[in-house]
């Protein structure tokens, strides 16, 4: 039966945790400037809650129905990449320790981060959710999940313009740090 609500309890863990984490970090840290308006801000996060509503299909709707005829093969593969995108989004969050922030704004004495998963990507964290969700996608394919899965992916790629955007002006370093990264995905973005 567990199994059946692995994806709905695995990312419920996950969110509750990263709650908590960023909590204590928001706690640490002060705000030196930040872009968000409230605008912005309750659209970003009604966006991504429902983008989860969606992609973990836990109200019954016609589109709803799962694909069929899938191997089990795409649900493992699935449900691994779900697991190894909360793990890279986890360790990138821990690699950026007090410079971590839910909103697009500066922290008191941030620094350019470029060491472990940022060597090789500016965001990523976001490549790690992404990852996660069209894990979630594979392991229980539904139009629900696609439609959720496609609603996040707009919503961080407009998020990442925003932020390099405001990184690129209040962080030294980020522009000559982005020429030579990839934004969310090695070799393709």
């Amino acid at each position: 039966m567990l199994i059946n609500y692995f994806a709905q309890f695995t990312w419920g863990i996950f969110w509750l945790g990263w709650a908590i984490w960023g909590y204590t970090t928001r706690r640490r840290v002060q705000v030196q400037q930040q872009i968000n308006t409230s605008w912005y801000r309750r659209i970003h996060v009604g966006l991504v809650v429902l983008s989860f509503i969606l992609l973990l299909n836990p109200l019954p709707m016609a589109f709803n129905k799962p694909f069929l005829g899938l191997p089990h093969w795409v649900h493992l593969v699935g449900m691994i990449l779900m697991l190894i995108g909360m793990l890279l989004g986890a360790w990138a969050r821990q690699v950026l320790a007090d410079n971590w922030s839910g909103a697009i704004q500066q922290v008191e004495n941030q620094t350019l981060v470029t060491n472990g998963p940022y060597r090789y990507v500016r965001n990523p964290m976001y490549t790690g959710f992404l990852s996660a969700a069209f894990g979630t996608t594979l392991y229980q394919p539904s139009p629900s999940s696609l439609i959720g899965l496609l609603i996040l992916c707009g919503t961080y790629v407009v998020k990442i313009s925003r932020e390099e955007h405001f990184l690129r002006q209040v962080l030294p370093g980020y522009a000559a740090y982005s020429e030579h990264t990839w934004r969310l995905l090695p070799f393709l973005y």
